[in-house]
């Protein structure tokens, strides 16, 4: 909410006070030099409320660019974020978040090694992108929109869903969830099929 709150103040509330000062400062000087508020804006050229119109616009224009772009920087994926376990996954269960389906995948052990299947560690486990259709199971594609969102698409069925973060960082957050979830039960069974909440 904070970062919220500085995004919204530098992009816009501190452009449109800077608009408004603009006036307010030539009314000021006006005032200063021939005691009346209205005599330099009276004398002033018909172009110039256009342009300082047109300027702030542009002003605000380029501040939502940027912030879009900030936004686009920070919800695109790492290049280097990308593992594969040496001896490949299995998937073990499938997690609901953010409205769609995740699959829990496990590391395989390698040779001599071997995993309880009832009671897996939770550092054994990853997230598999791209997340489900919460309707039919197939992969969604991801397209970013104009506003820094992300929509999230099924080819199959049709089902869409946008979304304020890429699903390379809701990743993370069920990455997150997934984990909390074999943390509880890694002394015990582990529910097999996945958690649907």
């Amino acid at each position: 909410m904070k970062r919220l709150l500085l995004s919204v103040f530098d992009n816009i509330i501190a452009p449109l006070v800077v608009i408004l000062l603009t006036p307010a400062a030539l009314g000021g000087m006006s005032y200063i030099k021939t005691g009346d508020w209205k005599t330099w804006f009276t004398k002033a050229p018909w172009w110039i409320w256009p342009a300082l119109v047109f300027g702030g616009l542009i002003w605000l224009s380029v501040a939502l660019i940027r912030k879009r772009k900030r936004d686009m920087e920070e919800n695109s994926p790492s290049v280097f974020a990308v593992s594969v376990p040496k001896h490949g996954e299995q998937e073990i269960a499938e997690l609901s978040h953010a409205d769609v389906k995740w699959k829990i995948m496990m590391a395989l052990p390698g040779l001599g090694q071997s995993v309880d299947p009832d009671n897996i560690p939770p550092d054994r486990i990853s997230v598999a992108t791209p997340p489900r259709c919460p309707d039919c199971g197939a992969k969604l594609e991801e397209e970013e929109t104009f506003w820094a969102k992300f929509k999230w698409a099924c080819v199959r069925c049709g089902f869409s869903i946008k979304n304020d973060q890429s699903y390379y960082s809701e990743k993370e957050r069920a990455q997150l969830l997934a984990e909390s979830h074999f943390e509880e039960e890694y002394d015990g069974p582990v529910r097999r099929g996945g958690w649907l909440s």
